[in-house]
């Protein structure tokens, strides 16, 4: 009778071992590099972003949203929020760290305060053009600080290649040196490296949201922005406004960053397929707005917009204020070497 009970106790014992382990394995069908696409959960995610919806970084987050849709079989929805409809970047930021649904498209400066050095991407004189933006995921400097942002803040940058290529100044007075824009106030993003920028100017910066920029310069809260065609074509900044001076101070190369610990818990294949249509996206749209700008430059002279151009400045005077800016936000190692991985 013992030996019975014995044998039917270890057979108990065998069964339950089977099971639970049948119960892990499922329990990871929707965990990070899972390959059980069929039974996987439909889950949605948040884009946010400041542009307007009739502008061509907006239509093309709609597109990469369908995208990434059809290739998932419908798995990841992917929803477009333009005009800050979901709430400030910093408050976007907070809450994709703990693990909320949520993608945020903005400039690398967010990011300087939890990866210290990342603003260098954004500052003055640094990046030439777009074959500087798509070596950046392989520079070693750049890297680091991808690996920073995702281990120890919950941040993945998806990708840096949302182009609105060269910034300028668009004020009611120009200048060719940073001297003349003395006393001039400019609009300014409100991350510390934009109100570095425009203090290379020679300007005073004034912290203003995307969406104050048109009343801000109307009222004569300020005389102007420094900005990039497209926001001031399709925002009708050039009514407000009278002389660009064509500094191309900053190329402006947006990113894509994503709460990490929501993307990884993604199967494998759509987190590749997330990756790649978001590159994807910006690789568009960088195209896009590259051919606008001839365009755009052009409308807004027909509507008596001044323009003083790049071969007529002080280049030498604004490069070397950009160096002082540097020095006082701490980015000097940082710009020193990014522009070694780029070969500057």
């Amino acid at each position: 009778m013992k030996k019975v009970l014995v044998l039917l106790l270890s057979l108990v014992l065998m069964f339950a071992l089977v099971a639970c382990g049948g119960g892990d394995k499922k329990s990871t069908a929707k965990g990070e590099g899972s390959t059980d696409i069929e039974s996987f959960t439909p889950v949605k995610l948040r884009v946010g972003h400041s542009h307007s919806e009739t502008e061509i970084p907006h239509l093309e987050m709609l597109q990469m949203a369908q995208n990434i849709f059809d290739r998932t079989g419908g798995k990841v929805i992917v929803e477009i929020y333009p005009s800050n409809q979901l709430g400030t970047n910093e408050d976007l930021v907070e809450q994709m760290r703990f693990g909320t649904n949520l993608a945020l498209y903005a400039d690398p400066g967010r990011l300087d305060s939890f990866a210290k050095g990342v603003s260098a991407i954004s500052a003055p004189f640094v990046i030439s053009g777009y074959e500087d933006i798509e070596r950046l995921n392989d520079l070693p400097v750049v890297k680091g600080w991808m690996n920073t942002l995702e281990n120890n803040y919950g941040l993945t940058v998806l990708s840096w290649n949302w182009c609105q290529g060269y910034r300028n100044v668009f004020a009611n007075k120009g200048g060719r040196t940073p001297k003349d824009f003395a006393g001039v106030q400019l609009r300014a993003a409100t991350a510390p490296i934009w109100v570095a920028t425009v203090e290379t100017l020679g300007a005073t910066a004034v912290a203003l949201e995307f969406g104050e920029m048109y009343s801000g310069i109307q009222t004569k809260i300020v005389d102007g922005c420094e900005q990039n065609y497209g926001a001031i074509y399709n925002n009708s900044i050039y009514e407000v406004i009278s002389t660009m001076t064509e500094t191309r101070h900053v190329y402006l190369a947006n990113c894509v960053i994503i709460s990490s610990k929501w993307l990884r818990n993604l199967p494998q294949e759509f987190q590749d397929i997330i990756l790649e249509e978001c590159n994807a996206g910006g690789q568009r749209t960088s195209e896009k707005l590259a051919e606008l700008d001839d365009f755009y430059f052009k409308e807004m002279q027909k509507y008596g917009m001044k323009v003083i151009s790049h071969d007529e400045l002080d280049m030498k005077a604004f490069m070397a204020n950009a160096e002082l800016a540097y020095k006082k936000l701490g980015l000097t190692e940082a710009v020193n070497a990014l522009k070694a991985d780029l070969g500057k």
